[in-house]
């Protein structure tokens, strides 16, 4: 984690940490990732966005369909393989620390065929860092899917915590199967609230979220791999809503074809902040990946 001045720490939370960092394949550059173009397929999932509540679909998507996408319940182990934090405010550059390697994630089991992946991904003197992703199993023209439904992100430092907590209009989905290369999901907006020492409105556009391909990926600590979907989004920011400058954001996802766990996801994100009379330039950049096959008896704080 980044030592960097308290206000300055607070100030930019809510922008670093709000997207799907919502965590890569060798030294492929996400910052031009592909979005899909004029000859993309775009996917259709059936379901008004603007007038369905992720509560809504996540109750009736295992009815409709059987929840097709449910990793073991559990603590598992992600390398960070690139973690950085680039800050600069008011023209003074501010250093910084990558982020431990490795760190932990948990998957809990939720009510109507839901589960949370939670990464624990600072835990240290100087500050703490976590991030959850509530996925939800649902269904697409009768095809089994996996939804976004909710984020929640915690950031604390120096005893001052920044809590965010985001919804998605439904469908979000994330993860379906028999797709073309380059077909893109449509996606609705996700909206909500950050409180602590900003006291911020939420909300994340998406700009397109697309299928790349199937491919196998190595677990980092033994000679083993997993079938995953790789899905690129890219998504816009918005601090204290839709008329504020927007926050670039580009995401790559790879998830267990089997199970629909987070295999690897890897994050780019931009912003400016404004801070007293001044600004902060931050870029926030994360690769983190599986380690092992393995899974360690579920804890809530590894």
């Amino acid at each position: 984690m980044s030592r960097l001045p308290l206000r300055a720490a607070i100030a930019v939370a809510a922008t670093c940490c709000a997207l799907a960092f919502a965590a890569a394949c060798g030294s492929k550059d996400y910052g031009e990732t592909t979005a899909g173009g004029p000859d993309a397929a775009e996917v259709d999932t059936g379901t008004d966005s603007g007038t369905t509540t992720p509560d809504a679909v996540a109750d009736a998507g295992p009815s409709a369909c059987p929840g097709r996408f449910l990793p073991a319940e559990g603590t598992y182990s992600y390398g960070a393989f690139y973690a950085k934090d680039d800050l600069k405010i008011n023209d003074a550059s501010v250093t910084t620390q990558a982020i431990k390697s490795p760190f932990f994630a948990t998957i809990k089991h939720e009510a109507a065929g839901c589960w949370t992946l939670k990464a624990f991904v600072a835990d240290g003197n100087d500050g703490k860092h976590t991030h959850s992703w509530k996925f939800c199993n649902a269904c697409a023209n009768d095809a089994s899917t996996l939804d976004l439904a909710s984020e929640d992100d915690v950031f604390a430092i120096n005893g001052v915590t920044q809590t965010s907590h985001y919804d998605c209009t439904q469908p979000q989905t994330y993860v379906l199967e028999g797709l073309t290369p380059d077909a893109s999901i449509s996606h609705g907006s996700c909206i909500g609230q950050s409180t602590g020492t900003q006291q911020q409105t939420i909300e994340v556009d998406s700009v397109g979220y697309v299928y790349v391909e199937d491919v196998a990926f190595p677990y980092l600590s033994e000679d083993a791999s997993v079938q995953t979907h790789h899905f690129d989004s890219k998504s816009q920011l918005f601090l204290g809503g839709s008329g504020s400058e927007p926050t670039p954001s580009t995401t790559g996802w790879w998830f267990d074809v089997t199970t629909g766990m987070p295999m690897q996801i890897v994050l780019l994100e931009k912003t400016q902040t404004k801070i007293g009379d001044g600004s902060v330039d931050y870029t926030f950049s994360l690769v983190m990946a599986r380690e092992t096959s393995g899974v360690a008896p579920y804890v809530e704080n590894p």
